[in-house]
């Protein structure tokens, strides 16, 4: 059994740069690299987040109002990337390569469903036959998951779902 962790940090956020201004031109911003090892593919990421713009919105059944996703949204508008929302080994606490993406505007569903594709795409299921799902709002995650990346995940995988000790005392029995 693999234990995975999802969850978002709204401190790693990036102000957009303003390209400097040299007489009639500007010099655009130029980025030393995309991030690697741990990060999504920048480009690949946004246009899953594209195509997947009219995910269905689930509510939680515990009709909980979680402050950090609101509060998320107030950031300055001066910022390109939020947050970032990474999979992490539950067991020892490391990131999963690839598995790190940016919040380009706030926390969307579709964002913890793309880094699930990358998980399932290049994570090493052959013998793992059940994963533990962790995350704060898992209970509304979880709803749509199948429907959401279908195909996508591995046959003979079961996939379990719990919520982390932080976060369960602000749920109901319904999110069990």
């Amino acid at each position: 059994m693999r234990l995975v962790v999802a969850d978002g940090n709204f401190k790693a956020d990036h102000v957009r740069q303003l390209p400097p201004k040299t007489g009639k031109e500007s010099i655009p911003d130029i980025w030393l690299g995309e991030g690697g090892q741990f990060m999504t593919p920048l480009l690949l990421h946004l246009k899953y987040l594209k195509e997947k713009q009219n995910s269905k919105p689930t509510k939680a059944p515990c009709e909980n109002q979680f402050r950090v996703l609101e509060q998320a949204m107030l950031l300055s508008k001066a910022c390109d990337v939020k947050g970032i929302v990474a999979l992490a080994c539950a067991q020892h606490g490391c990131f999963i390569p690839t598995c790190v993406a940016d919040l380009p505007a706030r926390e969307q569903q579709k964002n913890v469903d793309y880094i699930l594709w990358e998980l399932f795409q290049n994570g090493n299921f052959g013998e793992v036959r059940r994963i533990l799902f962790m995350c704060d709002i898992v209970c509304q995650y979880i709803v749509h998951l199948a429907e959401h990346l279908g195909p996508d995940i591995p046959e003979h995988l079961t996939i379990d779902q719990a919520i982390g000790l932080m976060h369960v005392h602000r749920h109901k029995d319904d999110c069990f």
